[in-house]
């Protein structure tokens, strides 16, 4: 088998399960969410969406596509061309940068990141735990914000209490 058979074979869901119209679809849905999230407000906010990027690249790399730079139509040019295997890795990473940290999460992660090799299931979980400390200390920090103004807004209505007594 050439290369280009392996590679033909590959982008057309070969070897993961996948039906080309399936494959098709988790592109498409992984390519609508990069454009969502890129036209928001706040674009890739988050180590979630850092982590997710830059499994794209590295997709690429390892695929020998070369992106153009990193905008939005770029990642959707590139996901475009990417082999199946990619594509199944990139929607776990979706799945798996994202959910929330709930028992039921975890057992869906677990499900996904069954196909997948040790190594990268490996690498998933890990940012998976890395995103969800670094949501646990921003959220703490939030509830620190939202109780040191509570306590001012006590302070300033005791203050002007005594004012008003005097």
């Amino acid at each position: 088998m050439t290369g280009d058979e392996v590679r033909d074979q590959a982008q057309s869901g070969g070897g993961v399960g996948l039906s080309d119209e399936n494959l098709a679809l988790h592109r498409s849905a992984i390519q609508s969410r990069i454009t969502f999230q890129g036209l928001a407000t706040r674009p890739f906010e988050g180590l979630s969406w850092d982590y997710f990027l830059a499994d794209v690249e590295l997709e690429a790399r390892a695929a020998r596509i070369g992106m153009r730079d990193t905008t939005i139509g770029s990642y959707c040019d590139t996901i475009q061309l990417l082999p199946a295997a990619a594509i199944v890795r990139l929607d776990a990473a979706l799945s798996v940068y994202f959910l929330p940290p709930e028992p039921e999460s975890e057992a869906h992660v677990d499900y996904l990141l069954r196909p997948l090799d040790a190594a990268t299931a490996k690498r998933m979980r890990q940012r998976r735990h890395a995103v969800h400390a670094m949501q646990a200390v921003a959220q703490q920090q939030e509830e620190a914000r939202k109780r040191r103004l509570r306590r001012t807004k006590n302070s300033s209505r005791n203050i002007g209490r005594v004012r008003m007594r005097r």
